[in-house]
């Protein structure tokens, strides 16, 4: 399955999934949003491995994502693909163990 296209990012959080920004995959090319900070970064895909390499930066009210309340700063995701049409697997933003959070993509639509 190719994972280019339009995609929600949803975390873990003790209430549920929490809605984090809308992902556009492209290319290798990460690139997503939410009303108070971007995402920026790469992707790789081998077989159903899907690997993300992303930086966050909020810019109007800071909230505590991933474990921090940093203005910027990177974290990793590690997941697998799902024939349902999801990616799902963990966050690391290297802050400690706490900070390992589930997280899931749900396909929106295509780029095109």
């Amino acid at each position: 399955m190719s994972v280019e296209g339009i995609w929600k990012v949803e975390m873990k959080c003790p209430f549920g999934w929490g809605k984090l920004e809308t992902a556009f995959l492209n290319n290798g090319r990460y690139v997503a949003a939410s009303e108070d900070h971007y995402s920026t970064g790469s992707y790789e895909v081998n077989d159903d491995t899907f690997t993300a390499d992303i930086q966050i930066v909020q810019y109007d009210k800071v909230r505590k994502i991933l474990g921090t309340k940093k203005k910027r700063f990177n974290y990793r995701l590690d997941a697998k693909i799902r024939t349902d049409g999801k990616i799902v697997g963990r966050n690391n933003s290297g802050e400690g163990r706490k900070q390992n959070t589930k997280a899931r993509l749900t396909r929106l639509g295509d780029l095109d």
